[in-house]
């Protein structure tokens, strides 16, 4: 379990920090750092492959929002943060960071604040830092109250039960209660979903299923080489 969870951070990893970028190498630098610590402590929390994902949304978008609050840089969202004029934006991605990570896995805060405070003594103190480190906080919990009830602690109510024409994994899924987690940007998880198969009564079904009987069959006269 941990193990595909660090795979899968080691492919997100480049995908967050293009994403995330924002500004000067001195941020690039910032933000990657902070994406290699968040991913290295949420992993080794054991908290599975999808909870690592989960939470390494929340902590990105956290970064993402309070950032863009000062930088102006992207699209806002209805969070709205308001961040004072000349806001320490690594100040900003500190924070951000460790509020989020704080909340989603407080069992490694002794972890999560000396990496916090070691990012801190670069930063000069004064107006810039503070003002960062506000907006990096309120960013975070903004987010964190966005996902506090988004479905992901519901329980698992998978049962293989099945009748004719109704699929049933061979595999049982990992997590099929979090097919209804609230999206993060679409309106609902079935918004691009396609429909289920024809009823296995409707006229649709049984022309597609002698279509495939009269093409596939062993000795068919009617399927071409093609």
């Amino acid at each position: 379990m941990i193990r595909s969870a660090r795979t899968r951070w080691k492919i997100l990893l480049p995908i967050a920090a293009a994403v995330m970028l924002a500004g000067s190498m001195a941020k690039a630098d910032t933000m990657t750092d902070w994406n290699r610590k968040a991913g290295d402590i949420l992993v080794d929390s054991g908290l599975g492959p999808l909870p690592v994902d989960r939470a390494l949304a929340i902590v990105h978008a956290s970064v993402y929002e309070a950032v863009n609050a000062i930088t102006r840089r992207y699209p806002v969202s209805d969070i709205k943060l308001k961040a004072a004029s000349g806001a320490s934006v690594d100040a900003a991605i500190a924070a951000a960071n460790r509020t989020a990570l704080a909340k989603l896995v407080p069992s490694r805060l002794a972890e999560i604040d000396v990496a916090y405070q070691a990012a801190l003594i670069t930063i000069v103190d004064g107006r810039a830092k503070t003002d960062g480190i506000s907006v990096g906080n309120e960013a975070a919990a903004a987010i964190l109250a966005r996902r506090i009830d988004d479905g992901s602690t519901a329980g698992e109510t998978y049962r293989p039960r099945t009748s004719p024409g109704v699929y049933v994994p061979t595999v049982i899924p990992e997590a099929p209660q979090w097919a209804k987690m609230k999206p993060w940007l679409m309106t609902s998880p079935a918004q691009f979903r396609p429909g289920p198969p024809p009823p296995l009564d409707s006229a649709l079904w049984a022309r597609d299923y002698n279509e495939v009987k009269t093409l596939g069959g062993k000795h068919s006269d009617r399927r071409t080489t093609e």
